[in-house]
């Protein structure tokens, strides 16, 4: 299996999310995606909790809050000991290469590595934001048409949207929206 999101969802005390992690763990998951927003010093005590004991070695952000509560729980010089895994965070957004003191701290000192989806955001992250390129990955969204060949006919989803045998058909798994410079 993939993830799963059982084990983390808003509300539940620290046993029951212990409980659930371990069952996610038994049934064959290595990733769990855990959900966060109630209380922000409860989600950092959680996450640098989980992080110690299971010796985490990387958290992969995707969106500013997720990211804000693993930098303040692990970049601080008040955070303490403990294991301090490598924070990566994926930008999808040109929003996230703000220039302000914190959100240059957040992608800078609050990262060890940014992933980006589009060569603006990477432009924008070096040039506007200072970070080294270095810091700064390119991961395109998109999809090998050589190496991905499901071998399933296309002929019911044609069905379904009306389509002709003969029309051009693409499928998206994202959003094309301008903001993220497709």
């Amino acid at each position: 299996p993939a993830y799963t999101t059982s084990a983390g969802w808003l509300g539940y005390d620290d046993d029951k999310v212990r409980e659930l992690l371990k069952e996610a763990v038994a049934a064959g998951y290595r990733y769990v995606k855990l959900k966060v927003g109630a209380d922000l010093g409860d989600d950092i005590r959680r996450l640098r909790q989980h992080v110690q004991q299971e010796q985490i070695d990387i958290i992969h952000t995707h969106l500013p809050h997720d990211h804000w509560i693993a930098a303040l729980g692990f970049r601080l010089p008040l955070t303490g000991g403990g294991p301090v895994p490598t924070i990566v965070r994926t930008v999808h957004r040109e929003t996230a290469a703000r220039r302000d003191l914190a959100h240059r701290w957040l992608v800078g000192k609050g990262s060890d590595m940014v992933i980006v989806v589009n060569t603006e955001l990477q432009r924008l992250l070096t040039e506007r934001v200072g970070l080294p390129p270095s810091r700064v990955r390119l991961v395109r969204g998109a999809v090998d048409i050589e190496r991905f060949k499901p071998g399933f006919s296309p002929d019911p989803i044609r069905g379904i949207y009306k389509l002709p045998a003969d029309a051009r058909a693409a499928g998206l798994i994202a959003r094309m929206q301008a903001h993220r410079g497709h």
